[in-house]
């Protein structure tokens, strides 16, 4: 969810006393990087749970290594 240019500047307002211009688009240039990270997980994530629910599936390092990532780009919480 994309933060306002409005809600973008109420925060810097808050946390540093003034508002800089161009605040809306640095905000949406770092969730877009954020997003890339995200994504980049979340597919570790499906391709790891499709190789754990094949028949096949003998090792569980992936889906082990997968969770393991999750939980440290969500700081160690589970």
């Amino acid at each position: 969810m994309a933060l306002s240019d409005t809600e973008v500047e109420a925060i810097h307002l808050k946390e540093f006393g003034y508002v800089a211009t161009g605040l809306g688009q640095f905000a949406r240039a770092i969730e877009a990087e954020v997003r890339k990270a995200d994504d980049v997980l979340i597919l570790q994530l499906v391709e790891a749970l499709g190789v754990a629910t094949t028949p096949l599936a003998k090792d569980r390092q992936e889906v082990l290594r997968a969770i393991t990532a999750a939980r440290a780009r969500l700081g160690g919480e589970t």
